[in-house]
């Protein structure tokens, strides 16, 4: 099994097919996603986590020393048979020259997975997109236009804050700015599968398992 780069525009489904990937392919797969790293670090007050606070409030990214320090201690962790789901790394071209002077010595193989999604799709995803206040479920008032409260555990049913639509618009910018240059580095290797994430979630698994399988 190749390394798996997962990248995606906001909105694209990321979360539900990550999840897919992992659950079909359990004994696969190792997993890297610098979110959730950024987010364990608030679990209490620390110097590293009260600098990366006053990035992301922001809305910036983080420093690109920062996230590749994460990884290396990630690929410290990793067996020599196993491969990585890599989640929306490396987000800027820094991470990604970085990234690449560690790939080329450790010779390993790898592709690239991009759902893409048309900005106007991604943009009404996301302002329509709930989350439970207790479970954290997520639901979308465009699909599921009925729930008042979340079926699982009766929550009450909010707006994440980065869900905002002038936030919506600051983090697609930072995806076009920042990200899409790497994607365009993968690119130019070959490596590059894009998949139409406007699709059904379903739909867009089973392109996901023809690569993979």
């Amino acid at each position: 099994m190749k390394d798996v780069f997962l990248f995606w525009i906001q909105g694209a489904g990321k979360g539900t097919q990550a999840k897919k990937i992992l659950e079909t392919f359990w004994d696969s797969f190792s997993y890297f996603e610098a979110g959730n790293i950024l987010r364990a670090m608030k679990s209490n007050d620390n110097a590293i986590w009260n600098y990366i606070k006053k990035i992301i409030d922001k809305w910036e990214l983080v420093d690109d020393e920062l996230i590749v320090t994460f990884f290396d201690a990630f690929l410290i962790t990793l067996d020599k048979w196993q491969a990585m789901l890599v989640d929306w790394f490396p987000r800027k071209l820094g991470q990604y020259y970085m990234m690449m002077e560690r790939f080329k010595k450790m010779k390993r193989d790898y592709v690239v997975i991009y759902l893409d999604l048309q900005e106007e799709e991604a943009i009404k995803r996301l302002s329509g997109r709930r989350i439970c206040e207790k479970c954290w479920a997520v639901y979308n008032i465009y699909k599921d236009w009925d729930l008042k409260v979340c079926p699982k555990c009766g929550g009450k049913l909010i707006i994440r804050h980065d869900d905002k639509p002038e936030i919506i618009k600051k983090r697609i910018e930072l995806f076009k700015e920042e990200t899409l240059p790497v994607i365009k580095e993968f690119e130019k290797q070959g490596i590059v599968y894009k998949i139409d994430a406007s699709k059904s979630p379903e739909e867009v698994f089973e392109e996901i398992r023809w690569i993979l399988d």
